[in-house]
């Protein structure tokens, strides 16, 4: 009896997808605001003399709060590019479209 051997399957994988650069960097800014401003606010809240709890519950309300916030006009940023990338195309579409209906060679 001779083994079969399986071929690896490909699996799409999203290593591949590259965002545009308008999306990548507000992504990258979002996450380093939102860390930074609430490790901040943990150090100063620790280093003012309130105890480590008091610091922790200050610094995960702001990470929470300030990453609603960031994660809203991150969405907003997503949806205007996916828009603008939508009506690029459906002209493009149309114009293709128009363009053909014009020509003088036609499919019979």
């Amino acid at each position: 009896m001779a083994k079969k051997q399986t071929q690896p399957q490909k699996t799409s994988t999203p290593q591949g997808l590259k965002l545009p650069v308008l999306i990548e960097l507000v992504f990258t800014l979002s996450k380093l605001t939102v860390v930074l401003v609430g490790v901040i606010v943990m150090i100063l809240t620790f280093a003012n003399g309130n105890p480590y709890w008091v610091a922790l519950f200050r610094g995960g309300v702001t990470v929470l709060g300030l990453g609603l916030i960031v994660w809203f006009a991150s969405w907003i940023v997503s949806k205007g590019v996916i828009e603008s990338a939508r009506s690029m195309l459906k002209e493009a579409d149309d114009l293709e479209t128009a363009s053909s209906g014009n020509s003088m060679d036609t499919n019979a």
